[in-house]
């Protein structure tokens, strides 16, 4: 004959050997097998959050600290922020700018929250800046070496059918430079055969030769 276990009042059996008290045993809580979880106590056969921490859904948390229960249930804080004390912070040297970001150096918040850099230019210790090898000129961020209107620094601009080239005005290999714009000598007949040597109303300009 088989003895069956029993239990002292106010105890429960459960897994036919332990005599457990349902009221307050956090394994055992309220009925057999019926656990609580982290950061809970089983009081009156019911599992609660021990003392500083609150309930947020199914889980204890502890809302001075918790980065998505910051102060409240649900209070989440922003990406890269930290919850100390019940607000959300940024770490030393950044903003809150819908998410932490340092002003110094971020392009989108440069100096201040959406405050964003133009193309070309990166946020440099809070103010925009062009990027190497470019220079700011008039407001606009030009390569001093190839813009025709900004050769070799800023306003210096090439004469008509001029390039840039490497900081310097150029004309193309069928061109010569007359008082900076750019003519063909071999056909041109106020400069024909070299600067300023005009052919006569009545003669033409054919391989650098008045005709």
């Amino acid at each position: 004959m088989m003895c069956t276990a029993r239990c002292e009042s106010g105890l429960q059996l459960c897994n036919g050997t332990d005599c457990v008290r349902l009221m307050a045993d956090p394994a055992n809580c309220g009925a057999c097998g019926q656990s609580c979880g982290r950061g809970e106590n089983c009081v009156g056969g019911r599992c609660r959050c021990v003392q500083a921490l609150t309930r947020c859904g199914d889980a204890c948390t502890d809302l001075l600290n918790d980065p998505r229960n910051c102060g409240a249930c649900g209070q989440q804080c922003a990406p890269g922020a930290t919850c100390a004390g019940g607000r959300c912070a940024c770490i030393q040297g950044e903003t809150l700018c819908g998410s932490c970001v340092d002003l110094q150096s971020d392009d989108q918040n440069c100096g201040a929250c959406a405050q964003a850099c133009s193309s070309g230019t990166h946020c440099n210790t809070g103010k925009c800046a062009c990027t190497s090898p470019q220079l700011s000129c008039g407001g606009l961020c030009v390569d001093t070496k190839l813009d025709p209107e900004n050769c070799g620094f800023c306003g210096n601009a090439c004469g008509p059918g001029a390039s840039c080239q490497g900081g310097a005005c150029a004309c193309g290999g069928e061109t010569n430079s007359c008082h900076g714009t750019c003519v063909d000598v071999l056909t041109d007949p106020r400069n024909c055969g070299g600067c300023d040597k005009r052919c006569d109303p009545t003669q033409f300009c054919a391989n650098g030769s008045c005709t």
